[in-house]
């Protein structure tokens, strides 16, 4: 197994995350999706990293099963899933990857509109 197939580890992570996550199973996608980071970031891979940050906020938002903060209120989750998707948003922008840059806005968006 050379590079090639190291190159790829990052992203079957985040597809086995998204398979957990369409099969409802949030916890699951959610230490998939860590693994991704983990491995995107030991091996330099900016963009994969961006599309995982986002991801993490999709398996850690208080609608997630097992992610909340155990005060009830899910405020500390809202606010660490706000991160994680200004996070998102600047890596994407640094790789310019311009489907990410929009669907993390649109999300913050979203988050700020029920925040009212």
């Amino acid at each position: 197994a050379g590079s090639g197939s190291q190159n790829v580890v990052q992203y079957v992570t985040i597809v086995l995350a998204s398979l957990f996550h369409r099969f409802g199973n949030d916890e699951l996608a959610h230490l998939a999706t860590e693994e991704a980071i983990r491995v995107a970031q030991q091996s330099g891979d900016g963009a994969c990293l961006a599309y995982a940050l986002g991801w993490l906020h999709s398996t850690t938002t208080p609608a997630s099963s097992g992610y909340d903060s155990g005060h009830g209120n899910g405020h500390d989750v809202e606010d660490g899933g706000v991160q994680l998707l200004e996070r998102a948003y600047a890596r994407a922008g640094e790789y310019n990857i311009n489907s990410l840059m929009t669907g993390s806005s649109l999300q913050r968006a979203v988050h700020h509109v029920n925040a009212n």
